[in-house]
Parts: structure tokens; sequence; C-alpha cells
């Protein structure tokens, strides 16, 4: 059990021993498309939040664990870059730079990496966000309000945008970033995002 901090080898999904960091069975997703949030013209996800993924995902965040966000991140890619729409940007949800300085990195930028190496189309990392409260635990009415009042462009925004996240929880977070970027010229935006925590 000690060694598993030094070299883990339990699945982070179900915690099945000697199974690897994340075992067949938990990363056989089949991707969906889920219910667009306001303001988006799509929404697909790899994995439902409330399962072994969504599982992993919370552990490389609050950990933290680069690896198993890197790992995450390569088969979610595999699986999702394939059925991206052609001629859009990709651009990562912004975390605020404290909690990225904690954790060492940005699950949506590892992400995003991925998905460029599986479907190679330019990446605009054009959102940046100010520090405020977490969204977790903010009723679903005041999420949207929560980051709007915080969110920047920090560059040229592209036509066509697939916004990168890592959960998709009310869409309030997906939202405030397409009406900003629809307001600097975007047309088409849509997003992936490693889980969905709403049904599908």
């Amino acid at each position: 059990m000690c060694l598993d901090w030094i070299w883990p080898t339990a699945c982070a999904g179900c915690d099945r021993p000697l199974a690897g960091r994340l075992c067949v069975e938990c990363a056989a997703n089949r991707p969906a498309a889920t219910a667009p949030p306001a303001g988006l013209d799509f929404a697909t996800a790899w994995a439902p939040y409330a399962g072994p993924i969504g599982r992993a995902v919370r552990r490389t965040k609050y950990v933290p664990d680069r690896d198993l966000g890197v790992l995450l991140s390569v088969r979610a890619a595999e699986a999702l870059g394939p059925l991206m729409v052609d001629e859009a940007a990709w651009v990562p949800v912004p975390s605020p730079w404290d909690r990225r300085l904690w954790r060492g990195f940005s699950l949506p930028h590892l992400f995003v990496r991925e998905l460029n190496r599986c479907r190679p189309q330019p990446i605009a990392d054009v959102l940046a966000i100010g520090r405020g409260p977490r969204q977790a635990g903010i009723a679903t009415w005041d999420r949207r309000a929560n980051v709007a009042g915080r969110l920047r462009i920090t560059g040229s925004v592209p036509p066509r945008v697939v916004l990168v996240d890592d959960v998709v929880t009310t869409g309030a977070t997906a939202t405030a970033c397409a009406d900003l970027l629809r307001l600097e010229g975007a047309k088409h935006v849509g997003i992936v995002a490693l889980c969905d925590a709403r049904s599908r």
C-alpha cells in the first residue's frame, strides 16, 4: 500500500490491484454527445463523471497526479480526437494561476496537447481567469456569474472553437467562456471534456 504512493500499480478508477494506472475495463469508454450548455453548438465527453473515469479525474486534480492526468488525456484523446470538427481551434478552459501552481499542471492543457497529437489543429490559448471562489459547492445559478466576471481574452479568437475541459459539471463555465468568445468574434463554439457530470 505504501509503495503505491511511490510507484502506483492499482487502477485509479476502480482500485483493482496490479492493473496499471488505468485498467482496460475502466478505459473502455464510448464517447457520447451530450446536451450542449447554453451558448454552445455541441458537447462531447469521454465518460460520465459518476463512474471510474470521474474518480480517476478527481485523483488527478486533488492528489495531484500529473502522470495520471497525462494517461487519462492520452486515452480520451485517442477516443475523441477522430470525432472532432474540422478547421476548429482547440481552446483550453483556464484555471486560476494559484491552482495551476499548487497542482503543477492544468488538466485541460494536458488534454489539449494530447488531442492535438491525435487531431492536429491550431491551439488558441486565449482564455485566462483570475482568482476567485471554486465552482465546487456553489449553487448552479451562481456558477456562471462566479466565472464570467473573472474571465478575460488574451489573444485573437478564431471563428471556430472547441473548448477543452476536464469536467462539464453544470455547463456554467462553458457558457461563460462561450459568451466571451462570441463577443470577440467566434461564430461556432463547442466543448469536449474528459467527463460530463450531467446525465447522458
